[in-house]
């Protein structure tokens, strides 16, 4: 429950984590495994989940080398939800890169038709790069 491609192919199929659970404990069991060994409740695969999601997150950051020169992207679509896919939902992209490489920095759903949380989902997306783009600015005002 706690490696990071386990809880990344259990998030890609869209196992949620009573889904993951009885997995996991039913494939240990077909392998001869002792699933005594391992928590197999709802609430431990789930915050495992959050918690390996948050570590391959933060790496992800840590590695990224930013580009010379990068454009921050944005765009909404309407998306159906994460948890109902009969519910439509809104969606804004928040991209930063250039020709050669993209970093998605996250795709939340928000209320339409805002424009100041539009403005703040960016800014908060932003964030975790300051470093680069106050590096940016620096480079852009001073002329370097």
């Amino acid at each position: 429950m706690q490696r990071p491609k386990l809880v990344a192919l259990a998030t890609r199929l869209k196992m949620t984590p009573t889904q993951q659970a009885a997995y996991t404990k039913a494939l240990i069991t077909e392998a001869g495994g002792d699933t005594s060994k391992i928590a197999t409740s709802y609430t431990t695969t789930d915050k495992y989940r959050h918690r390996v999601a948050k570590t391959i997150s933060n790496n992800s950051i840590e590695e990224w080398i930013p580009p010379t020169y990068a454009t921050l992207h944005w765009d909404s679509k309407l998306m159906p939800s994460l948890t109902n896919q009969h519910v439509m939902e809104e969606r804004l992209t928040v991209i930063v890169g250039n020709q050669s490489e993209l970093k998605l920095l996250g795709v939340p759903a928000y209320q339409p038709g805002t424009v100041q949380a539009s403005g703040d989902i960016i800014a908060n997306h932003i964030v975790p790069f300051a470093s680069f783009l106050a590096l940016y600015k620096f480079h852009h005002q001073h002329g370097l």
